[in-house]
């Protein structure tokens, strides 16, 4: 072995190797520790920017950043932020221009990026919160600032910029601030940040910071405040917060009963539009899963057991479908072709024997092929479905709005949540008692259709109940529920329909 600790044969030695390693694994400690970045609404207007320009006997006191959504003199929306800074301060800054010059520069720089005041630029940010998730956060500038100008007001230094877009998006992509509604209501949810659409492409999910005491919010003309996030204390036309919380979203609409109504129904549209789309992908998986092994089971009471492992070894497998979104198009594509032809052959497995629809039994298969054709057959076999089909799709449209309604903190999304977990094990319970009956029963119908729209409830609960979105907890735990609530369910019936037979009597 040569002294330098290797064996002459050109290999790295183990110790240096541990070494290697070891500072591999703390620079990705770091890097899951560092702060994130968090949009704050009046950043750089008072004690983080501003304030660094001040004379150096200078102090403040409150600070209070107004944003009209609607200026009188027209245009974008536009920030007015006031510091108490004293008498004495604010004349000198009055008289000399050239200091308030330097605010202005100040402000600029900071907003631009340079967080170290005029001595120079940091190269690391500073942070300045605690986010969501207990881990430091450092603040961004919310809004591009157009016309930004410094002066005074009695005692206080006035910053006052349009609302000109978000930094780092093109103006095509940036969505307005202030939203149109339904019946005149005006809504502003760029302070949301629940639903996971936030613009702010520095938004890691953390709340938008305020960067001053208060923020006043002025409703546009003609208007009045319905909506506000909790904490906000309403007074006369404007809304008064203190911090914006992860679900923070305003919504103003003309007086009267029917302005209160518009401004709920245009917050619950808003819901419906994110939490719909949501909770169609987290449920699609499931769904196919327990569509497939109700199929199995219905296939296996005509055609033998195998059709029923049959039908759950390829609800099982399909969880393996996500990882196709790997492979692209081709992938999703082979996936969708696997469940086409499954379905088929467990249905034509079902019908060979025992017609086309469970409950019709063999007069009702011999009569449609009396009649010649598919579309009798078909009728025959959609019917009996129809109402029983409308009923639950009606509940779940009912549930779904109500959890809109009631997103957050409302005990309705965790119970559709509990529910939509457990029912399939129950449903699958009841079609196994079941087995052994030859003659129609509707209850087979209604037993089939709960267990299809519990992943619908289980999705809803989770999507409305969440706060900050985690897609890697979300797909976690779709693949596992969904992968243990069929295989149980599968087993929940054998077990049922065993000491429910004839024999166990």
């Amino acid at each position: 072995m040569s002294p330098n600790g290797d064996d002459g044969g050109g290999r790295v030695p183990r110790r240096r190797l541990l070494g290697l390693g070891a500072l591999a694994l703390l620079a990705v400690l770091a890097g899951c520790g560092g702060a994130e970045p968090a949009p704050s609404v009046c950043y750089g207007c008072s004690d983080d920017g501003a304030a660094r320009a001040l004379p150096p006997n200078a102090s403040t006191g409150e600070s209070v950043a107004h944003l009209h959504l609607a200026p009188e003199t027209g245009g974008a929306p536009r920030v007015v932020a006031r510091t108490r800074v004293g008498l004495e301060t604010a004349e000198e800054l009055q008289r000399n221009a050239s200091r308030r010059e330097a605010v202005q520069e100040t402000v600029l720089a900071v907003r631009a990026g340079d967080r170290s005041g005029p001595g120079g630029r940091a190269t690391t940010p500073t942070p300045r919160y605690e986010g969501t998730d207990g881990r430091p956060v450092y603040p961004v500038p919310a809004f591009e600032a157009r016309d930004l100008s410094v002066g005074t007001e009695a005692d206080a230094l006035v910053v006052s910029f349009r609302v000109a877009g978000i930094p780092g998006l093109e103006p095509a992509e940036t969505p307005p601030l202030v939203r149109e509604g339904i019946g005149g209501a005006v809504q502003v949810d760029r302070f949301d940040v629940r639903d996971g659409r936030n613009p702010h492409p520095e938004n890691a999910g953390h709340p938008y910071q305020l960067g001053i005491d208060r923020l006043v919010v002025h409703a546009p003309p003609g208007t009045r405040p319905v909506v506000a996030p909790e904490g906000a204390t309403v007074r006369g036309d404007a809304v008064v917060l203190r911090s914006l919380p992860a679900d923070s979203t305003l919504v103003f609409a003309p007086d009267g009963a029917s302005g209160t109504l518009a401004a709920h129904a245009t917050l619950t549209a808003d819901t419906l539009g994110w939490v719909v789309p949501d909770s169609f992908w987290v449920a699609l998986l499931p769904t196919i899963q327990f569509g497939l092994l109700l199929g199995g089971l219905r296939a296996g009471k005509r055609g033998g057991t195998r059709y029923a492992v049959g039908g759950l070894l390829l609800a099982l497998l399909l969880t393996l479908g996500p990882l196709a979104i790997v492979l692209g198009p081709l992938g999703l594509v082979a996936v969708g072709l696997v469940v086409v032809v499954a379905s088929y052959l467990l249905w034509r497995a079902g019908r060979d024997d025992g017609g086309a629809e469970d409950d019709q039994g063999d007069g009702a298969d011999a009569g449609s092929d009396a009649a010649g054709g598919w579309l009798p057959d078909l009728r025959a076999g959609v019917e009996p479905w129809l109402v029983p089909g409308v009923t639950v799709a009606a509940g779940a449209a009912v549930l779904t709005v109500a959890a809109s309604v009631l997103a957050g903190d409302s005990p309705l999304p965790p119970l559709l949540f509990l529910v939509g977990g457990a029912l399939p094990l129950a449903g699958t319970i009841g079609l196994g008692r079941l087995e052994h009956l030859d003659g129609p029963d509707p209850r087979r119908r209604w037993l089939v259709l709960s267990v299809l729209v519990t992943p619908w409830l289980f999705a809803v609960g989770h999507v409305a109940g969440r706060e900050v979105p985690d897609s890697v907890e979300t797909l976690v735990l779709v693949v596992v529920w969904g992968t243990g609530a069929t295989l149980v369910g599968f087993i929940a019936h054998r077990v049922a329909a065993r000491f429910s037979s004839p024999e166990m009597a």
